[in-house]
């Protein structure tokens, strides 16, 4: 006999989340809405009149350009194009071999919630999107994969660049290793390919990444999108100047902590600036303010000499 058991029984949860999942008064006020049908609608009515599909599309298609997919992704990207398309969005970083297994089955749950959602409500559409964290840079905590109780890692990497931009050929020492533990069964030998064939056709992990997503739910419909491109980061811009000069997400967080303090363990202590500069040659490096100057923390002789620079850049 099936039992339905709630999440919040589940061991290890901390106590903000357990109260989260019961939808507790306490925390009503720390979300902006629980999950229900309402929920969703509110949310419709709040982002239908997004500005930026245009150059969501063609910054997509350029992604996409060589990548062999379903006419399904196809299709969904020229629907996000209309105003009564919605994107459900789910993501990870860039694990060797997908890592943990929740990584496919939280994909998997955005899929299936697309698909529910087109039944309730039919006049709109709802596209499954996987969100890369390619602009992540820790590298260790994607660089191994558990199969069948062993280990399996591509090869190390002291960079500190972003794990998307890194060469594809980091992965090909966790492949050849992986080959041999997987050509021993029928099902095995089919991962490994898909495996292979995913690291074959790119040049660096985010390409891995996305081409192996891709293989897998492909027929599903799922959009993968890659935000550490050009394209996306200059309508992003206004947030970023927001940022220096108003700590917009600094103080937010901050008196949320203020407020939750007595009653919840604090899990995100944020800095006065939280963003980052990219270099291939020198790495991720933490942005700073001082004064009316942006510097790189470590490297303050490379600041910038004001925030409308960051325009140039």
């Amino acid at each position: 006999m099936n039992k339905i058991l709630p999440f919040s029984s589940l061991q290890g949860l901390t106590k903000l989340m357990s109260e989260f999942i019961d939808e507790s008064e306490r925390v009503r006020e720390l979300a902006g809405d629980f999950f229900s049908l309402d929920a969703v609608k509110r949310q419709i009515e709040q982002k239908s009149s997004f500005e930026n599909r245009a150059a969501l599309v063609q910054e997509l298609k350029k992604q996409y350009k060589g990548v062999a997919t379903s006419k399904k992704v196809e299709d969904n990207i020229e629907l996000l194009s209309g105003q009564k398309t919605f994107t459900i969005t789910t993501g990870h970083q860039l694990c060797f071999a997908t890592g943990p297994l929740y990584f496919p089955i939280k994909i998997l749950q955005t899929i299936r919630l697309c698909e529910w959602l087109k039944k309730e409500l039919p006049e709109c559409n709802f596209v499954p999107v996987f969100w890369m964290a390619t602009e992540d840079h820790d590298y260790a905590e994607i660089q191994g994969a558990h199969v069948f109780g062993s280990q399996y890692k591509m090869a190390d990497d002291n960079s500190e660049n972003a794990v998307g931009r890194l060469p594809k050929s980091l992965a090909e020492e966790g492949l050849n290793s992986l080959k041999e533990v997987l050509g021993k069964t029928e099902n095995g030998i089919k991962a490994y390919q898909f495996l292979e064939q995913a690291w074959l056709n790119c040049e660096d992990l985010a390409g891995f990444t996305r081409n192996l997503v891709n293989q897998l739910f492909e027929k599903d419909g799922l959009v993968i999108i890659d935000a550490d491109r050009a394209s996306l980061k200059q309508l992003f811009l206004p947030y970023v100047e927001r940022e220096f000069k108003e700590q917009v997400s600094y103080n937010a967080v901050f008196q949320t902590n203020q407020n939750i303090a007595n009653d919840f363990h604090i899990q995100v202590n944020p800095r006065e600036v939280n963003l980052f500069y990219f270099d291939d040659q020198k790495g991720r490096t933490r942005l700073a303010k001082e004064g009316d100057q942006i510097t790189l923390v470590d490297q303050p002789q490379n600041g910038f000499s004001a925030l409308e620079q960051l325009n140039q850049s």
